[in-house]
């Protein structure tokens, strides 16, 4: 595994969740950080000033400071290139630094830049830097990217920090200057409003969604069944009403999964950038950033994205299952995507039509998919550098949990559903079991038998079979049909499901 790849791993939020890792007993010192928005005498925020204060720490390997930052982050290049001015002084002066960098990592996953001490520092040490915005026009991508939008900023800390790399500050204490920012400006995170403490190393505040400047805040104050959300931008449709709707959506998913204990709060995102790349929705620890098209934009509709956000809001519910990105994503995406249609259904947040309208969606995005036969190692390599084929896993585990629910509840003479056995799956993991593919392939064989584990090797991981729900695998108001898809001007043979004759539209959501 690459160096590159081993920080995307440890850093990838919404897939994975991110641990603290120890602290040293000897360090009592927090990372003192600043972050203050600047606009060089301008109207828009060109860059964010980041001040660093160690008064003590421990180098958890080697004996000279290391800082970093990605040259390269889902997508989203030359994040590294936009640092200047940089500067680490100790109580002897200004430390030089030789910079060195990783491998280019394939498939636009995170790599990064080193600078390296040339000799050995004495704490307390200082980091000061300015790091640049992302310009308009650049290469999209997840919306890690740190924009000026509406006299402010906002993006994600991947998208615009440089960071100790071998420390072990047990927190980091967050403080933010907006003197340079509009009167009335907010600041806003992942981790809260305002100043705020951060258990563990200086790495997880690039797990973090930020928002700086005049932003819109739903709530005034607070949250509402967990959720609240900033933005900034002129969006296509009402913000505030999308955000009515999410706590609505949040406090329905609370109750299906209640097994799980009380929600953990969840702050949502939203940025309509003025020039592209506009859009993009990623979601970070109990976060989730929205990135779309201003109002006006030609060829963007003024539907609202309700989808999107209650997929994103169902991460903080479904989880993950431990192991590499490859090994995984159709768990965390996968599990995630069937939930989003069937609750969504069930609930009452789409019609049956929307409904039948969105699983044939998912079945042709499997069938005609170039990547059909491929292992999920070869899918992952490829990366954000085709999006069609780097969501295959996502349809591939959809449909899986869509086949399962038919097998259980055959099994079980209807006593069982997939939701049972989800229910079970994700109390093993809340009750701090190891749910990693090992886990999850002995929970499925005690469900159901050593077939089904066969079956989810073979489409899943491995590629070498393609996978044919049964009839009844999206409800008692659909059948499977043959059919011949299209994409791109190439056929590809597949199935879609359609209509049952004669049964209620009552009857398509009971489950």
């Amino acid at each position: 595994m690459t160096h590159a790849l081993k920080h995307w791993i440890a850093g990838c939020a919404g897939l994975l969740l991110l641990a603290a890792g120890p602290v040293s007993a000897q360090t009592a010192e927090p990372l003192e950080v600043t972050f203050r928005p600047v606009r060089d005498g301008g109207n828009a925020v060109t860059a964010i000033r980041v001040e660093l204060d160690m008064p003590d720490a421990n180098l958890t390997e080697g004996d000279r400071l290391i800082l970093s930052a990605p040259v390269v982050y889902a997508g989203v290049g030359g994040i590294a290139d936009r640092i200047e001015d940089l500067q680490v002084r100790d109580a002897q002066g200004v430390i030089g630094l030789t910079v060195s960098e990783d491998e280019p990592a394939p498939g636009g996953f995170p790599y990064y830049r080193h600078w390296t001490a040339d000799r050995a520092v004495s704490f307390p040490v200082e980091i000061a830097y300015r790091a640049l915005v992302a310009p308009d026009g650049h290469r999209g991508g997840p919306p890690f990217d740190m924009r000026a939008i509406a006299v402010g900023a906002i993006g994600a800390g991947s998208g615009f920090l440089l960071l100790p790399e071998n420390v072990d500050t047990p927190r980091s204490d967050v403080h933010w200057d907006l003197s340079d920012v509009a009167e009335g400006s907010l600041a806003s995170s992942s981790y809260g409003d305002g100043d705020f403490q951060l258990e563990g190393p200086p790495a997880r505040l690039r797990q973090s969604w930020f928002t700086m400047g005049p932003a819109g805040r739903f709530p005034e104050t607070g949250d509402i069944n967990g959720l609240s959300g900033t933005w900034l931008g002129d969006f296509p449709w009402d913000p505030e009403a999308l955000m009515e709707e999410s706590t609505r959506v949040y406090g329905y998913l609370h109750e299906q999964f209640a097994y799980l204990g009380e929600a953990p709060r969840f702050r949502v995102f939203m940025r309509a950038p003025e020039a592209p790349p506009h859009g993009g929705a990623t979601a970070l620890p109990n976060s989730f950033m929205l990135s779309t098209a201003p109002a006006g934009d030609a060829g963007h509709g003024s539907d609202m994205p309700t989808r999107i956000l209650f997929h994103e809001m169902l991460h903080n519910f479904s989880g993950a299952i431990a192991g590499s990105m490859a090994d995984t994503n159709w768990f965390s995406e996968g599990l995630t995507s069937y939930y989003t249609t069937q609750l969504r259904l069930r609930g009452g947040f789409m019609s049956v039509a929307e409904y039948q309208e969105r699983i044939n969606v998912v079945a042709w995005e499997y069938y005609t998919n170039p990547a059909l036969d491929w292992s999920s190692a070869e899918i992952i390599r490829v990366g954000f550098g085709d999006n069609f084929i780097r969501h295959l896993p996502y349809r591939r585990g959809e449909l899986l949990f869509a086949e399962l629910d038919s097998r259980i509840r055959a099994a079980s003479d209807g006593r069982r559903t997939v939701d049972d056995f989800v229910e079970d799956v994700l109390t093993f993991r809340a009750e701090g079991q190891t749910l990693d593919l090992d886990a999850w392939r002995t929970l499925l064989r005690a469900e159901l038998d050593q077939a089904s584990v066969d079956l989810f090797d073979a489409v899943v991981l491995d590629g070498t079979g393609i996978l044919v729900p049964a009839d009844d695998a999206f409800g008692p108001c659909f059948t499977r049909e043959a059919a011949t898809l299209e994409r791109e001007g190439e056929t590809y043979p597949g199935y879609r499901w359609v209509r049952r004759p004669g049964v209620p539209d009552t009857a398509c959501a009971t489950r």
